[in-house]
């Protein structure tokens, strides 16, 4: 509701300049000159906002907001109902010896192995090496990685030279909108349903599980107050 009232409150702002601009003109209290120089302005001001109310819709649609709240198990299941609902047959592998692939995905005779990162820092070339393994282990026709950020230099360049497709954030958001409209509803209802994966503290050896803070969800170990070691989601 805030952004909301943020919003228009520019908006509000530059047509008032606009208009008082105008009135100064009729009233002859300012040059033409003034008036075409706050008129551009005020139209320049109009388009920015327009553009990012746009954008902002399009992160809504998508349900990345949601997305990036998700553990990397969650992120797994969110992608494979995704592709399921698009027509792919889909086989989650198991946490342990997936031989490089999160996810296989079959459609029209292809076959494609797919790792999942849910990172909060551009992903490596490591990522890169182990779809390949997978290709080769699973003999798929196809081997992409898909994140919910950026990669590396070297990951980029290991992948255009053994043909894996990257699909970095800004794809994925492209991607999540061309093939489900209501994908906001996909992410929210994986959320819901598909509890995160504890992880073992690195402090203390406890049972780390993910909370809700007050700027998203982090993990929190089980032997709190003893124990304060945090960690972010994705790291």
């Amino acid at each position: 509701m805030r952004k909301r009232k943020t919003r228009i409150n520019s908006v509000n702002m530059i047509l008032f300049c606009v208009l008082f601009s105008l009135i100064m003109v009729v009233y002859h209290q300012v040059y033409w000159p003034l008036f075409l120089f706050v008129t551009i302005v005020g139209c320049i001001g109009f388009t920015r906002v327009l553009i990012k109310q746009k954008l902002q819709l399009r992160l809504k649609k998508s349900g990345i907001e949601d997305i990036l709240q998700m553990d990397g198990f969650q992120f797994e299941h969110y992608l494979a109902t995704l592709f399921r609902d698009n027509g792919y047959a889909v086989k989650v592998t198991s946490a342990r010896g997936d031989f490089g692939a999160d996810l296989l995905l079959s459609k029209d005779g292809k076959k494609i192995a797919v790792q999942a990162k849910r990172y909060i820092k551009p992903v490596g070339i490591k990522a890169v090496q182990e779809v390949i393994a997978a290709a080769t282990y699973y003999k798929t026709n196809e081997s992409w990685v898909v994140a919910t950020n950026s990669f590396t230099k070297s990951a980029k360049v290991l992948a255009h030279a053994s043909e894996v497709k990257l699909i970095d954030k800004e794809n994925l958001i492209s991607m999540i909108l061309k093939m489900n409209p209501e994908a906001n509803e996909v992410a929210s209802n994986t959320l819901k349903k598909i509890k995160p994966k504890d992880i073992r503290c690195k402090k203390c050896g406890g049972v780390m599980s993910v909370k809700k803070g007050k700027y998203g969800n982090f993990y929190g170990c089980s032997h709190y107050p003893r124990c304060t070691h945090t960690q972010k989601v994705g790291s």
